[in-house]
């Protein structure tokens, strides 16, 4: 009987833990995401941004990266769960 609480709880603190490092993972790959895509806007050309609407590019750069973001908190959710 101790043997199988001390299981359980061995399993659930090594869930936890698992969970928590894949969605750290998850918030770095997104900053780091983020930060290139900052860098590479602020090098774009002035031509570039005469044509576009900026808010448009804006726009379409959060929409990217919020649906990468869903993308990998699934996946890593998914990882974290199957794994255990």
């Amino acid at each position: 009987m101790v043997e199988f609480f001390v299981a359980v709880v061995v399993f659930t603190i090594t869930s936890l833990i698992s969970q928590w490092l894949s969605v750290k993972l998850a918030q770095k790959v997104i900053f780091d995401v983020r930060r290139a895509m900052f860098e590479h806007f602020q090098a774009v050309s002035m031509s570039f941004m005469d044509k576009t609407h900026v808010g448009r590019v804006m726009s379409r750069l959060q929409g990217d990266v919020n649906a990468l973001q869903d993308f990998l908190e699934s996946t890593t959710s998914t990882l974290a769960t199957s794994s255990c």
